[in-house]
């Protein structure tokens, strides 16, 4: 249930941003996502005050009305055919939403006497909003689905579902595709036709008194064509990560493999001498996360028996160290409840942090978190917020907000990088910048994947030696494509890594700064992570005579083996 809130939660998150988003001064995917979310039921009572919130923010005052009206006029007609028990008319919901949204347009050509194109674009926006609403329902569907499952399913029959859906996932993955594409080759289009307009104007001499006139005009059709592209570009993107994810749910399906029925009974036979009752016992194994055990069971006689003595004795069977997962209950008691046991990781971590706010602030304008994956991962994120104070703050907390979201959703890293960067690029009226900083390592294997989008050098101390990895990019948000820096490096017990942010070498005065900072983590002797945050902090501190340029975050996340 909570999973199920948390993903309803976050697709109200989604149609927030996708609000904001336009071409041509229209707004398609906001009213597309809204009438598909109301269709499936997502939140009803908080959908369209978080949509119309997000669109105000956004979007002038006769917008505002037209898309608040077409969302009421969708909400209306849907709400109707649900009295429907067959369900036969439910395509009509979506249509009405497109029909509406091109109905105002054209209302507004008449009122106002516009040209003629903006009926063609009013249709055009029809009929977008109708075919969106429809794969934006098909995604939202597949999504909640998950969470209907009854309360007993042989994992044969969850196989076999998910095989007869990769077929449908892929084809709604082709079809965001398709669409990131269009607006692609829209802004190529754009300028073909511009510059067509303006050359055949200037032949016939209709258009411009002299060059000076023709030079301004082509300076404005420039920067019109280069927003434009803009908006374009950034929802190509959205539709490109939301295509990336559902081909990534659809082969996740196929890389799964169903343990082998003599270790299911040898499980079975070994938790009924603990006089534990087994109603069903699956194993499934996946490439990068090891073997999966999910039981029913109970105990007999009123008993109480430990998850972990569970654990224990599913360990001996498989030959391999298993663990109770995090969802699971800590005692198995009368009556049957699911338990999932999964392989143990190879490493642990502890984390440490050291702050300073900048000289004269109250408030740091830098975030971070440190995120525990079911998916034997362990997250650090750091953002820095442009300048100082309370606006730097709520812009890396918003980043840092995000990239939990996402990666608690399982999204990759990448993906939440490029979501982020598109969101803050598509915020009108404003200039967001932030620094995204992370590092993901896996438990299991002991790699660490960096990505930095404009972040300050990162640390890695192993025993008597100290590598950087650096960054060349420049924050989120000052493009509509993100260009962010990855690498990976192989750790092993008792290394460290030590994040930080920009202020933290700019409160190094001299030359080398990189190398003085690195001297200091070499000749730190202090093994816990966060004494050692504590100790670099006092060190850098220290050579500035206490004064903070910057604000200063220090995160220093230490692994050992288990």
């Amino acid at each position: 249930m909570k999973k199920e809130v948390g993903k309803k939660m976050i697709l109200q998150l989604v149609g927030f941003f996708m609000a904001g988003i336009s071409y041509f001064g229209y707004y398609p995917l906001g009213l597309s996502f809204f009438t598909a979310a109301y269709k499936e039921k997502v939140m009803r009572l908080l959908l369209f005050p978080v949509m119309f919130i997000g669109m105000s923010l956004f979007m002038e005052p006769i917008q505002l009305a037209k898309y608040g009206l077409c969302m009421i006029v969708a909400a209306t007609v849907t709400s109707i055919l649900e009295l429907d028990k067959e369900n036969k008319f439910a395509r009509l919901g979506s249509a009405s939403a497109g029909i509406s949204a091109a109905a105002m347009t054209y209302v507004d050509y008449v009122l106002n006497r516009g040209e003629i194109y903006q009926v063609y674009m009013g249709l055009g926006e029809g009929v977008l909003v109708f075919t969106l609403s429809e794969v934006m329902a098909w995604g939202i569907r597949y999504i909640l689905k998950e969470q209907k499952a009854e309360p007993v399913v042989e994992m044969s029959e969850v196989f076999d579902y998910r095989y007869k859906e990769r077929e449908k996932m892929e084809g709604i993955a082709k079809a965001f595709k398709s669409l990131a594409s269009t607006f692609t080759t829209l802004s190529e289009s754009t300028a073909v036709s511009m510059n067509h307009v303006f050359s055949d104007g200037m032949a016939g001499g209709m258009l411009m008194s002299s060059p000076a006139d023709f030079a301004v005009m082509q300076k404005m059709n420039t920067m019109w064509h280069n927003k434009l592209c803009e908006n374009r570009l950034a929802i190509a993107g959205q539709l490109n990560e939301m295509a990336h994810i559902l081909s990534g749910v659809a082969k996740d399906a196929y890389e799964i493999q169903e343990g082998s029925v003599s270790l299911e009974e040898r499980i079975s036979k070994e938790l009924k001498s603990m006089h534990i009752r087994v109603q069903g016992i699956d194993i499934i194994e996946r490439p990068d996360k090891g073997m999966e055990v999910y039981a029913s069971i109970c105990s007999k006689r009123n008993r109480c028996i430990m998850t972990k003595d569970v654990a224990a004795a599913v360990s001996k069977v498989c030959g391999k160290k298993m663990i109770a997962s995090r969802d699971s209950k800590v005692v198995v008691y009368k009556d049957f409840s699911p338990v999932m046991l999964v392989e143990d990781v190879n490493f642990k971590v502890l984390y440490g942090v050291s702050r300073r706010v900048k000289t004269g602030e109250r408030i740091s304008g830098d975030n971070f978190a440190f995120i525990e994956g079911n998916d034997n991962k362990s997250v650090i994120a750091l953002s820095d917020g442009m300048g100082s104070g309370l606006l730097a703050c709520q812009e890396s907390e918003m980043v840092i907000e995000l990239i939990e979201q996402f990666m608690e959703a399982g999204f990759c890293k990448e993906t939440a990088a490029r979501m982020i960067n598109s969101s803050m690029v598509t915020t009108s009226g404003s200039q967001l910048y932030s620094t995204i900083d992370i590092s993901e390592i896996d438990l299991r294997s002991g790699i660490c994947e960096f990505l930095k989008v404009g972040a300050a050098t990162t640390f890695i101390k192993r025993g008597s030696w100290v590598e950087t990895i650096q960054s060349t990019s420049l924050p989120a948000g000052m493009f509509e494509q993100a260009d962010f820096d990855t690498t990976a490096k192989k750790l092993y017990d008792g290394d460290y890594i030590i994040m930080i942010s920009d202020g933290t070498m700019d409160c190094i005065a001299g030359e080398g700064k990189e190398n003085q900072l690195k001297n200091i983590i070499l000749n730190t002797k202090v093994e816990n992570p966060r004494d050692m945050a504590e100790y670099i902090m006092e060190e850098i501190v220290s050579k500035s005579d206490g004064y903070i340029p910057d604000d200063m975050t220090i995160l220093v996340t230490g692994m050992w083996k288990k």
